[in-house]
């Protein structure tokens, strides 16, 4: 059997294992250029006896690749192509000497969680997900292309390293999305009720304790529902000042209001 070591060094009688087969084997015999010999560094013809396969395949040391079925990667996009790169499109995955179709999930990391964008958006991960298992590890180099891509241009999409192998298919994910309503009364200095916030169905006690912002810049929760139209009654946390400027004009009865310029 030949190969090519990409990393390390290979010797006579060191264990090795070919994790497709999930055996293990020892090196009996080298020969480099048709010559014997007793290790190989890069470029190497290696024999095993009593081994016949006849695909291609890595080996390595024991435990050194793992089983990959689904991995978090880092992406680094290629300039020169010029299509859509969107999340869950299959690409053909490129690493060490196998290529296989994956489906790609592009996220932004926040804490422990991941925010699912709709595009490859930088700066961002890929949540990948194999047609079938690829035996590699964290930091292995990858490529993603669309080798059936038929029209002109580069057929490389982005590239990267893997970050994280993944033991189960599942990736806490999330969409950001705004409701917008409308301040209908105030009830205390630091209490208002909204419409519009939410349905007449909605169960409120979702959405209890959740902030919200007003668009005079005062930050605020959900206190909960007041009464059953979908309104709901809001706490701000501090008391809204109301501030109103005048002209008093010296020497006459007359007053008139204005708005100060900003930052004043």
């Amino acid at each position: 059997m030949t190969g090519t070591v990409i990393e390390g060094r290979i010797r006579v009688d060191q264990e090795i294992e070919i994790p497709a087969l999930k055996e293990k084997k020892k090196v009996k015999g080298l020969e480099s250029w048709k010559e014997l010999c007793q290790t190989c560094l890069r470029v190497g013809f290696s024999r095993f006896r009593f081994l016949v396969i006849k695909a291609l395949f890595s080996v390595c040391s024991p435990g050194l690749l793992t089983e990959v079925k689904s991995c978090i990667a880092s992406v680094n996009v290629v300039s020169f192509y010029r299509g859509t790169t969107s999340s869950g499109m299959k690409v053909h995955v490129s690493t060490g000497f196998d290529t296989v179709m994956a489906e790609c999930q592009f996220l932004r990391p926040e804490g422990e969680e991941f925010e699912q964008l709709s595009t490859l958006e930088a700066p961002c991960v890929c949540w990948m997900t194999f047609d079938r298992p690829v035996y590699s590890r964290v930091g292995s180099f990858y490529i993603a292309s669309k080798l059936d891509h038929q029209g002109r241009g580069c057929r490389f999409l982005f590239h990267g390293h893997f970050d994280e192998i993944l033991k189960a298919h599942k990736v806490r994910r999330f969409l950001r999305r705004v409701r917008s309503g409308r301040a209908e009364r105030v009830e205390n200095p630091r209490s208002i009720v909204c419409n519009s916030l939410f349905k007449k169905e909605t169960k409120m006690s979702l959405f209890e304790g959740m902030p919200v912002s007003l668009s005079t810049g005062e930050v605020g929760r959900v206190v909960g529902a007041f009464g059953k139209g979908g309104k709901a009654r809001l706490e701000i946390g501090e008391v809204v000042e109301v501030h109103m400027h005048l002209k008093k004009y010296l020497g006459e009865k007359t007053v008139a209001g204005y708005l100060p310029p900003p930052n004043c």
